[in-house]
């Protein structure tokens, strides 16, 4: 019998010495979590389930879950990091990748022996209710919500931004915004993470790709197109006249490319081996860290500030699952391959969009509506 077995009375937690020497708002916070819910994988809960109905959701090895938090982490952001060594100076932005990186993986690790205390925390809301309880765990939650439903707008106004110019105008953009939102749509409809491997190798194999080809692209421009107010482009180690608000900017953007860290209980919940998933996010950070010193520093050398577009569809999945378990935490249709269980992923992927669709069309400016995102919960960092 477990220690959390001995200390339950009723079904219910209760305090007790035996947890070791656990002070402040976690052990404050033990009386309010239920066994059933914290101490078992939900998923491994309902594995032995004898209807035939079963799914199994923890499928991923650690490669596998490291390229779809990689196609989630890398496509924060790759070609905003030009800006923010344009603020910061060649120096300060490989340092502050850096040291941001490494610490957003020790977050990470963290988390990830979280779970491994307590299996049943599925995802970041789940820590949170562990920690400082439902009130936590309600603030959380809404802030994931709020991130992945932002990410969406982000994702179509990107699209249909993206759609016009390649198309010249060729008809209304509220027409490319709807296709990108079906498109997305249809791509998010797999509840599976492990499922989202090979589109998530083709969205990383693209996003370095189109940043390598900007880099050169840059770099063998005509010295006549890399002027900047009738003067050269210049770059610096040190930029010395950086404001407060441009190295707060800078620090921020930063933070936000990392945030994919507050789906590391999503995603190692559905890994065969969620403590795997240390070496998982060390590939995202190694990978994330080389791409963005390499792209923000050549290019911003080159050519000054270049943004570009990125995909978000695992980012709003993240949230779709957070919303799924919320709702079938309880009931066989968490894990049930029926029609009924499909329809509860599709309306919820399906709402998620139409938001994120009518909030892209009431912002439609990307920078403006980027910065909002970032107001949302992003990192542990």
């Amino acid at each position: 019998m477990s220690d959390i077995e001995k200390n339950v009375e009723g079904g219910v937690l209760v305090d007790d010495d035996s947890f070791g020497n656990e002070t402040g708002s976690l052990k404050a916070n033990r009386a309010i979590v239920t066994a059933p819910t914290f101490e078992q994988d939900i998923f491994a809960a309902q594995a032995g389930r004898d209807d035939g109905d079963y799914v199994e959701f923890r499928t991923m090895g650690w490669v596998q879950a490291g390229f779809v938090a990689l196609a989630e982490g890398i496509a924060l952001g790759t070609l905003s990091f030009p800006s923010i060594f344009m603020r910061l100076g060649i120096f300060g932005g490989v340092f502050a990748t850096v040291a941001l990186g490494a610490l957003a993986w020790l977050a990470a690790s963290w988390m990830v022996d979280f779970k491994k205390r307590f299996p049943g925390t599925m995802n970041y809301a789940d820590a949170a209710f562990v920690i400082y309880g439902r009130w936590g765990y309600r603030i959380c939650a809404a802030g994931m919500i709020a991130k992945s439903i932002g990410l969406a707008a982000s994702h179509v106004l990107a699209g249909k931004i993206a759609l016009n110019n390649m198309s010249e105008n060729a008809t209304c953009q509220l027409v490319f915004s709807i296709v990108t939102m079906i498109i997305s749509v249809a791509l998010s409809l797999q509840r599976h993470f492990g499922k989202l491997t090979i589109i998530s190798v083709i969205s990383v194999t693209c996003i370095i790709a189109a940043s390598f080809i900007t880099v050169v692209a840059t770099g063998v421009q005509p010295e006549s197109h890399l002027m900047k107010a009738g003067k050269p482009i210049v770059w610096y180690a040190f930029n010395r006249n950086a404001t407060l608000s441009d190295v707060i900017g800078a620090l921020t953007n930063i933070c936000f490319t990392y945030g994919g860290g507050m789906a590391c209980f999503t995603f190692a919940s559905e890994m065969k081996k969620p403590e795997d998933f240390k070496k998982s996010y060390a590939l995202v950070q190694i990978g994330s860290i080389i791409v963005y010193v390499l792209v923000g520093s050549l290019i911003y050398v080159f050519g000054g500030q270049v943004t570009i577009i990125v995909s978000g569809v695992v980012a709003v999945n993240v949230g779709a699952k957070l919303l799924y378990v919320m709702l079938l935490r309880d009931s066989p249709l968490l894990t049930s391959g029926s029609w009924k269980a499909q329809l509860w992923w599709v309306g919820i992927v399906l709402g998620m969009w139409i938001v994120g669709w009518v909030l892209a069309e009431l912002i439609p400016f990307f920078n403006s509506l980027l910065t909002i995102v970032q107001l949302t919960p992003s990192s542990p960092v």
